[in-house]
């Protein structure tokens, strides 16, 4: 997992940026404006850190909200010797599964408990982090990203439930006509391009995927 780590390319910051660092006003409290004067007022700005991490932040002035999106620059076609298992979309649902100082279903629990959502999606070319909380809890959604990003616990035994579980969403996609037609399209359309693999990955490669692996 920790050779994917250098690859982590952007953090996206939606909320009122005097909310987060400092003030505490009530959104009846905040001006309305006009959807012209709204796009007017997102500002972003753009930090490139020496280790590569870029860092965008869009201020909206009247959001009570803070979203935060971790992208990874990795996906589907981009896994090497597992291309076509689906290894990517099993570490995406096995950061969910704990870190070395949160336990299995800590973190959704602690997102919610202040109000906030998080969610994860991997794609072909990428893998998105998100969470979404009121402003004031921002901190919460950094420590959380990041705690799962850095420090994932990969047990073994969470690792072979969720084996389980990503086996019954392949065998319900297989009973799904619209997305057995689109993986036939994919294979016929890229049949020299690694586009051809489902994200989730064929269940007889998925299959051998180790601990050691992730």
């Amino acid at each position: 997992m920790k050779k994917f780590l250098p690859i982590l390319i952007l953090l996206l910051l939606l909320s009122n940026s005097k909310s987060v660092f400092a003030s505490k006003k009530k959104c009846s409290e905040l001006p309305s404006s006009s959807s012209e004067d709204f796009v007017e007022k997102i500002k972003t700005t753009r930090t490139v850190f020496d280790n590569g991490l870029t860092v965008l932040v869009s201020e909206i002035p009247t959001s009570p909200f803070a979203s935060v999106y971790i992208l990874v620059k990795t996906g589907s076609v981009t896994e090497g010797k597992y291309l076509g298992s689906g290894i990517t979309h099993f570490v995406e649902h096995m950061l969910f599964k704990g870190t070395d100082k949160r336990g299995v279903g800590e973190i959704p629990a602690q997102v919610n408990s202040v109000g906030g959502s998080i969610n994860a999606q991997t794609g072909k070319d990428h893998t998105i982090y998100t969470i979404t909380l009121p402003y004031e809890e921002f901190d919460v959604a950094l420590d959380v990203l990041s705690d799962m990003i850095v420090n994932p616990r990969m047990d073994a035994e969470e690792m072979e439930k969720e084996r389980k579980v990503i086996i019954a969403e392949m065998r319900m996609h297989r009973d799904n006509p619209d997305r057995e037609l689109a993986r036939m399209a994919f294979e016929n359309i890229y049949k020299f391009h690694p586009y051809k693999y489902e994200i989730i990955g064929e269940e007889s490669l998925f299959r051998k995927i180790s601990n050691e692996d992730l």
